[in-house]
């Protein structure tokens, strides 16, 4: 399974340039947000919603995040900011091989997530596109 969505920074969203620290801390609240709320349902819901290792890695001179599962039921998802010349950057989101449809669930989740804090334009792994930003 190889797969990428993609979330492309608008000059009408709330963030026209980002970089993998932003990602990663973007994907800390996540993990947060998910603890307050297994708190409240009194349940360790992080480890369900976010069952992942972040690592930090370097290929051809472009950093990005490697999610490694923490359980047979998921693999790898790959997070990298890619910046154009002269264009604003996108974020993509693959899914390498060794990916599993588990992965595929949760890098959705996780690109609405991002795509929601930074104000963007998704377009999912289907191709369908997700608008996070008032459009005219």
């Amino acid at each position: 399974m190889t797969e990428s969505a993609y979330i492309h920074l608008v000059h009408e969203g709330t963030v026209t340039d980002t970089d993998i620290d932003h990602i990663a801390q973007l994907l800390i609240d996540y993990q947060t947000s998910s603890q307050k709320t297994g708190e409240q349902l009194k349940w360790d819901y992080v480890n369900a919603s976010f069952p992942y290792e972040v690592e930090h890695r370097i290929l051809q001179d472009t950093p990005y995040l490697l999610l490694r599962g923490t359980n047979e039921k998921y693999g790898y998802i790959l997070i990298a900011v890619i910046s154009k010349d002269n264009n604003l950057p996108f974020i993509q989101i693959a899914l390498p091989l060794g990916s599993t449809h588990g992965d595929k669930g949760k890098a959705v989740e996780f690109s609405k997530y991002i795509n929601k804090r930074v104000g963007g334009k998704l377009i999912l792994f289907n191709n369908r596109i997700m608008y996070a930003y008032k459009r005219k």
